[in-house]
């Protein structure tokens, strides 16, 4: 379910994160939110061609991140 944290994640699974003030960046400082969008576009893009798929996402408790978990995209994804 996206809407949540992971269940248990399989020991290949990664994780990619951004800043939970992302918005916030943005309009302080607009190149230093491209910087961290493009390096966060890099990283999901290389994972999902290497057959990866985002499972989940969720925030830190105080919110100051967000994390993307993917795992390896299969059957038992479908069933989720």
């Amino acid at each position: 379910n996206l809407n949540h944290g992971p269940r248990s994640l399989p020991v290949d699974a990664r994780i990619v994160e951004l800043p939970g003030d992302i918005s916030q960046i943005r309009v302080q400082d607009q190149s230093k939110a491209a910087v961290i969008q493009n390096d966060f576009k890099n990283q999901i893009i290389l994972l999902l061609k290497k057959g990866y798929c985002v499972t989940a996402f969720s925030k830190s408790s105080d919110e100051a991140k967000v994390f993307y978990y993917l795992e390896l995209f299969d059957q038992k994804i479908l069933d989720l």
